[in-house]
């Protein structure tokens, strides 16, 4: 049931960012989507049980980090800057199940919480980015020259 809910989320997210978001908001939703797609190629070469925390998940974490740092930088926009933060905080719950493996709660949450939030941000600055073009179209239209 809560997978339901994660993939009908990430579909929501990915969906709404690529129909009404801006060009940052676009690059976000593909960074979001490929995430779990890396994380199951991933698992195909180094599986779970290898080590006592996720090296696949780690590894595509780091990836989302860099992504949404590039995206931050090439687009300008402070969004990226968090959801960089969050991949960080994800980053370091697989270090942290590494040193403490006896957690497995804790680490869960670390895992998903912060993509989740992610999924929010990208949403949420989608929404602004709409806004914001609608609210420039309409003060444009009404321009006296």
């Amino acid at each position: 049931m809560l997978f339901t809910v994660y993939v009908a989320f990430l579909v929501a997210t990915v969906l709404l960012a690529l129909w009404k978001g801006g060009p940052a908001e676009k690059g976000g939703a593909l960074i979001v989507a490929a995430i779990p797609v890396a994380s199951y190629l991933t698992h195909l070469v180094i599986p779970d049980e290898t080590y006592a925390f996720d090296v696949a998940d780690l590894v595509v974490d780091a990836g989302g980090l860099v992504g949404f740092v590039w995206l931050a930088h090439t687009q300008k926009r402070f969004w990226p800057y968090v959801a960089a933060a969050f991949q960080l905080v994800a980053m370091v719950g697989h270090v942290t199940a590494a040193i403490v493996p006896n957690w497995p709660l804790a680490y869960a949450l670390l895992r998903m919480v912060p993509i989740s939030m992610v999924f929010i941000l990208v949403a949420i600055a989608t929404l602004d980015a709409f806004y914001e073009k609608t609210r420039a179209e309409k003060s444009a239209g009404h321009i006296d020259g």
